[in-house]
């Protein structure tokens, strides 16, 4: 009953039945499925709920709790192995995750599609791996114009420029009569700086983005970058 709640059950039905003089535990099936793998699979910890994800708002621009708790949960669950994100994004109501990494640069990310609200989040890894401290010390400013304009770190750039193209791909495969999914973006720490970089990029190109929520997200670019930044997306 403990790990039910701590999985999300708020009121866990644990029974013990006998069968042929065993003691066996009976538990529905609705809340058994919380404790069997691929969902239990690299997540011993339990941090993540498998309820719906049925209170976020993706027509939100504007900033939203819900919303904030939610990609909150993605940026977390963008640290754990593709089996577990997929299981994941599936038990919280989307209907297709693809999972996006690249091993020269340990770049990581995923692309779920919300089919009943038309809506595509994007979760970026933080940082998990010598690779990934590396690239974040390499930090001389490059040329930023195709994300906005200033200047911007050269190893987040180096990062999001090994998966970008294959997250372009991921997020087109959901267009549709309705026209364009909304877009939200998401990442804690160097996953963060990733979704400010990737949304600058969309700008840039004419692309809208609906929202961006980071969680402990470092400098990505110079003050120039930030403000012309600002000026396309004030809703991070």
């Amino acid at each position: 009953a403990k790990r039910l709640k701590l999985r999300g059950i708020e009121e866990p039905r644990v029974h013990i039945v006998d069968i042929d003089g065993v003691p066996a535990l009976a538990i529905p099936t609705e809340q058994a499925r919380v404790l069997l793998d691929p969902v239990a699979a690299g997540d011993p910890e339990c941090e993540l709920s498998t309820k719906p994800m049925n209170y976020y708002r993706p027509n939100q621009r504007d900033f939203s709790p819900q919303n904030a708790k939610a990609m909150a949960q993605c940026s977390l669950l963008a640290y754990q192995p593709p089996e577990t994100v997929e299981a994941y994004a599936k038990a919280w109501g989307f209907d297709e995750t693809i999972f996006i990494d690249d091993h020269q640069t340990d770049a990581q990310a995923f692309v779920s599609y919300d089919e009943a609200n038309h809506a595509v989040i994007v979760s970026f890894r933080g940082s998990n791996s010598v690779k990934d401290f590396w690239l974040d010390a390499d930090a001389k400013l490059i040329d930023g114009q195709r994300f906005g304009g200033g200047m911007v770190h050269r190893g987040f750039a180096k990062q999001l420029d090994a998966i970008a193209e294959r997250i372009d791909d991921a997020i087109a495969q959901f267009d549709g009569p309705s026209g364009k999914p909304r877009l939200l973006l998401t990442g804690h720490s160097l996953g963060g700086s990733l979704a400010v970089l990737y949304a600058g990029m969309l700008l840039k190109r004419g692309r809208d983005v609906e929202t961006v929520y980071t969680f402990g997200q470092p400098a990505v670019g110079d003050e120039e970058f930030g403000g012309q930044f600002d000026a396309q997306l004030d809703r991070t």
